[in-house]
């Protein structure tokens, strides 16, 4: 069974929460990102890695930072937010949460089809 949906005293409240949640997802997503950066970045540097995955890895770490440069910066828009432009804002919330979650979700079977995975 699904849960009920929401009830928000007002605009302004369903605003603020949905900003609160957005919020968080950011913070989540990009402490994931932070965590597996390092790793890549080893990968991409150890001598027995085949070039080839070397460059995979470089592309996942480069991904990676890009998707945590935009986390924050959404992060500052969104604590920025003026009346004016609630909804841009959640446009590209949207946006910047699709692509980091593909992101994510793409990162374990990208790994996995390395040379170095296999072996």
């Amino acid at each position: 069974m699904n849960p009920a949906p929401p009830n928000f005293e007002s605009f302004e409240d369903a605003e603020k929460t949905m900003k609160d949640h957005v919020l968080s997802l950011c913070n989540t997503y990009s402490n994931s990102i932070k965590h597996v950066l390092p790793t890549l970045k080893k990968s991409i540097v150890a001598p027995k890695v085949l070039d080839e995955d070397k460059q995979i890895f470089n592309q996942l770490y480069d991904e990676g930072n890009d998707h945590l440069h935009n986390l924050i910066q959404l992060k500052i828009e969104l604590n920025n937010t003026t009346p004016e432009t609630p909804y841009l804002i959640l446009e590209i919330s949207a946006e910047v949460l699709a692509n980091t979650v593909h992101y994510l979700n793409n990162l374990t079977s990208t790994i996995e089809a390395t040379t170095l995975y296999a072996n």
